[in-house]
């Protein structure tokens, strides 16, 4: 799925939920009393917006695979929403001087209303992107099992929005490019190296066709990597490629995440640190040394699960 793609369903949720907001004080007050009632929820339901957005994004609602709306997708849909209303509760009632109220009524309300309205917004999404004028022209330029793989998938999963391609061999590329008005190319990594290929694509920087290799593709729709066509110089490329600025960002929002979560999490936390010591002898944090970033080791804490003489004789495996 393009980010373009991700960004609309994003957009889509977000006003979905202020939307399932109004539609909730509406039903609950009625249209007179709105205005007082708007203002009184919108800061604390912000918030838990956000929460709901980020717990949307790790159950992977804005991945390809939950553009299909199966019973699983469906399943974690409606997982993912619980999750989100037991998050709010606890917030609400943990916090109670900032959010200023502890609306049960109305975040059930608001709850199966978002629900109904958020699947079927994306239900209309799926037939949106299935139909093709809205479909990213995609060509594969390759012969692999790797490549029939993407191709079955696409092919299989119109959802995701791509009219595929296939061409095996550089031959009249330029001439498939114009016929099919390709917007994206995906090709193998060793085929990029091919002369003719290379002055092809030169040809193309004007009209702006999105040229990406295979592993990077099959990384974005699977979410993994294709073992049989990674080499020694992607390894090189990847390593050695350094993104100061990403690892800063992604540092600084994995501890406000942590943080945050922490913080939801405290009564769990507690609870279950209470139940270790209550339940078996010993230490309720287990530490261990491991390998880091850079081979730098850190220690690493978790509540203990094993036995405090589990590891008498060493190291030992679990099953």
């Amino acid at each position: 799925m393009t980010n373009t793609k991700k960004i609309i369903i994003l957009l889509g949720d977000i006003l979905i939920l202020y939307g399932a907001l109004i539609l909730t004080l509406i039903f609950r007050y009625g249209p007179n009393y709105f205005g007082e009632s708007f203002y009184a929820h919108l800061k604390p339901f912000s918030l838990i917006f956000v929460i709901w957005v980020v717990t949307f994004y790790l159950a992977d609602l804005y991945k390809e695979k939950r553009l299909r709306i199966n019973l699983a997708t469906v399943q974690v849909f409606i997982l993912t929403i619980i999750i989100n209303i037991v998050i709010s509760v606890i917030l609400f009632y943990l916090f109670p001087s900032f959010f200023k109220l502890t609306p049960k009524t109305n975040l059930t309300i608001f709850s199966l209303i978002f629900g109904i309205l958020d699947l079927g917004w994306r239900i209309i999404l799926v037939k949106i992107y299935i139909s093709s004028g809205l479909k990213d022209r995609l060509l594969i330029i390759g012969d692999s099992p790797i490549i029939n793989e993407v191709i079955n998938y696409l092919k299989n999963n119109p959802q995701i929005g791509y009219d595929v391609t296939a061409q095996k061999s550089e031959n009249d590329i330029d001439q498939i490019i114009a016929k099919n008005k390709i917007n994206t190319i995906v090709i193998q990594t060793h085929l990029k190296k091919d002369q003719k290929i290379i002055k092809i694509f030169y040809q193309l920087l004007p009209s702006k066709i999105a040229i990406v290799d295979l592993i990077t593709f099959y990384e974005t729709i699977f979410q993994k990597l294709p073992l049989k066509e990674l080499n020694e110089s992607w390894f090189i490329d990847k390593i050695t490629t350094r993104r100061h600025l990403y690892d800063i960002a992604k540092r600084t929002v994995d501890f406000c995440l942590a943080l945050c979560l922490s913080i939801i999490f405290l009564p769990l936390i507690l609870t279950i640190a209470f139940l270790i010591k209550l339940t078996s002898r010993g230490s309720i944090i287990y530490k261990q040394i491991r390998t880091g970033v850079n081979n730098e080791p850190f220690v690493f804490f978790k509540f203990r699960t094993m036995r405090l003489d589990a590891e008498k004789f060493g190291p030992q495996w679990t099953s």
